[in-house]
């Protein structure tokens, strides 16, 4: 998966409906209250991508210097690792609702 695929299945996860996609800035979506469109991306959004990290409750823990694993505090089984703390988690959160990467 690329950056714009995971920006883009995180906010349909979250039940954001996507319309455009945007090369390296994230996805737009309708994110806002007014149903008014915004970039979102929580991969280079760290306050967002916290917040997804307690709502799915993922857990984090660093291996070494460069790399993260990140996995759901039930299910063990969905352990992702990556250099990037933010993508761990994300990848973890889409591993969790779609049952595999």
């Amino acid at each position: 998966m690329n950056d714009l695929d995971i920006c883009k299945r995180i906010a349909e996860i979250e039940g954001y409906k996507v319309n455009l996609s945007i090369k390296c800035e994230g996805v737009w979506c309708s994110r806002y209250d007014n149903n008014c469109y915004g970039i979102y991306n929580p991969l280079t959004d760290d306050a967002l991508c916290f917040k997804l990290m307690i709502k799915y409750r993922i857990e984090v823990f660093p291996l070494g210097k460069t790399l993260w694993c990140a996995w759901d505090s039930i299910n063990l089984d969905t352990r992702t690792n990556h250099d990037n703390l933010n993508k761990a988690i994300c990848l973890a959160i889409i591993k969790v609702n779609k049952g595999g990467l």
